[in-house]
């Protein structure tokens, strides 16, 4: 346990001095405390559930002996193990929260592993040119910014502190006191709207990512083979459709390679829409539409949403450094 706290520590501390660490190395790293973690609330889950049991019976030996403790007897040895079982959960329980804390700055160390992989994924997809290839590069990051999502979902959410805790006083002391707590609270909201302004300018990236995106993949829908395709119904065969070299094919009409003269012809070398009852269709026509507002969509926060989480924090550090202010004025003003 302690030798993979201390090669956990040394990896997320390594990670500035590296620079550009693998993503499967985090993702071990990651994992393994993970598992750790679940191990031990399955262990605890296990003493808690022994520790009732045991209870249970201690109450009922305490009835059927009438309180007398005789030494070695079950009830005594139950006693003993209800002793051990409590010491065991209180070192489980510290164990755990040192494992959520590695935990939490492995889902952290991950979390921005991922965005930095996204950043490349993302200067990729602009310089590539083959489209096969920015096809894969589209599948990737979909993948990536969905393990992202997951990940910041499991992050515990801020604690955004609050003006109700303040009581009235003429104590000085009391009052500077309550100065300083705000102005902690305040340096913590002012953590919280730099990881804000961070992820607004992340998102924002990313919504101008899904609209190049979206055009990519609406280009990609032109040369599909199965949009090109013409799709001609005919109404009612004439003698004019024969003329111009049309062969019913299974109730619909196919043009020969030999259209008629006249025939206008398309952007794709189709023939397009004549009189005789015939309606052609060509891929530009057909093109289907591609996703929703995101093409790379995943569990992403909106961003109108962000810019007015962003503009409430904002508002309430801008309170506790006023209030912070008047606090320390009537203080210095009783002294």
């Amino acid at each position: 346990m302690k030798l993979h706290a201390a090669v956990l520590s040394l990896m997320l501390f390594a990670l500035p001095a590296l620079g550009a660490v693998s993503i499967d190395a985090l993702r071990a790293a990651q994992r393994v405390s993970r598992e750790q973690v679940g191990s031990l609330k399955s262990e605890q889950l296990a003493r808690r559930n022994e520790l009732s049991q045991v209870s249970q019976r201690i109450e009922q030996l305490k009835a059927e002996s009438k309180g007398t403790l005789l030494p070695g007897s079950e009830l005594d040895a139950a006693l003993k193990r209800s002793q051990e079982l409590s010491s065991t959960l209180t070192g489980l329980a510290a164990q755990s929260s040192t494992r959520e804390g590695e935990l939490e700055a492995a889902n952290l160390a991950l979390l921005a592993g991922l965005t930095d992989e996204l950043a490349r994924l993302r200067a990729d997809f602009d310089r590539q040119t083959d489209r096969s290839a920015r096809a894969k590069l589209i599948a990737s990051m979909k993948s990536l910014r969905q393990e992202r999502d997951a990940i910041r979902a499991s992050l515990p959410a801020a604690r955004v502190p609050s003006l109700d805790a303040l009581k009235p006083s003429d104590d000085p002391e009391t009052l500077l006191e309550q100065a300083d707590l705000l102005r902690d609270n305040e340096e913590k909201l002012q953590k919280e709207l730099k990881a804000l302004d961070a992820r607004i300018g992340e998102r924002r990236q990313e919504v101008e990512l899904d609209r190049r995106v979206q055009r990519f993949l609406g280009e990609e829908s032109m040369f599909d083979d199965q949009d090109r395709r013409l799709r001609v119904q005919h109404t009612q065969p004439s003698a004019a459709d024969n003329a111009n070299g049309l062969t019913p094919q299974g109730g619909t009409f196919a043009g020969t390679a030999n259209p008629a003269p006249n025939s206008p012809v398309n952007a794709l070398g189709a023939v397009d829409p004549a009189p005789n009852g015939l309606k052609v269709t060509n891929g530009s026509d057909a093109q289907a539409q591609v996703g929703g507002p995101r093409a790379l969509a995943g569990g992403d926060d909106d961003l109108g949403q962000l810019e007015r989480e962003r503009a409430k924090l904002a508002s309430l550090r801008e309170q506790m450094a006023k209030k912070a202010a008047e606090l320390e004025k009537r203080a210095g003003e009783l002294k």
